[in-house]
Order: C-alpha cells, then structure tokens, then sequence
C-alpha cells in the first residue's frame, strides 16, 4: 500500500529504519507516514482548516492518533491496508 499524502509506499526505508506510521481513529485500516501526518494538520493548522482523513474524510481527533515504531505488516491490526 502507499501513503494516501505522499503516494510512496508505506515500507520504504530511511537510514536503514522502517518509517514510523501513524494510525487514523476513524478506521484502524487508514495510515499514514508520520512525517506525512505532522506536515499535514500543521498546514492545516495554520490555514485554518479541519484536518480530515484523507481516505474516508473523517475529521481527525489529534488525541486519538497511535504511532506505530517499526512497523511490521506481519503482526499489524494494519496489514491489509499496507501490503
């Protein structure tokens, strides 16, 4: 799968090290990269606009978002929306 911001695939490596993944409230399916996420709701942010999901267009609860370190696809609730 790729993220839905940036169109790269959610397993590519940087420095050797999986990318961080941040997992959406509204559907347990719905990742992005975290770098992604923190650009997006700062632009969004600083615009003035509702940071909605950019699947499903659910406004994201901040306070609700999980980072995943590591991400394995073999042990995810996430899998099927990232392999």
């Amino acid at each position: 799968g790729v993220c839905p911001i940036c169109a790269d695939t959610m397993m590519r490596e940087e420095g050797g090290e999986k990318m961080k993944l941040v997992l959406l409230p509204c559907n347990p399916l719905h990742a992005i990269h975290e770098e992604c996420y923190n650009q997006f709701i700062t632009h969004n942010e600083k615009v003035k606009q509702k940071s909605l999901c950019p699947m499903c267009r659910t406004e994201i609860d901040k306070t609700k978002t999980h980072v995943i370190d590591n991400f394995d696809p073999n042990k995810s609730k996430a899998r099927l929306a990232i392999d």
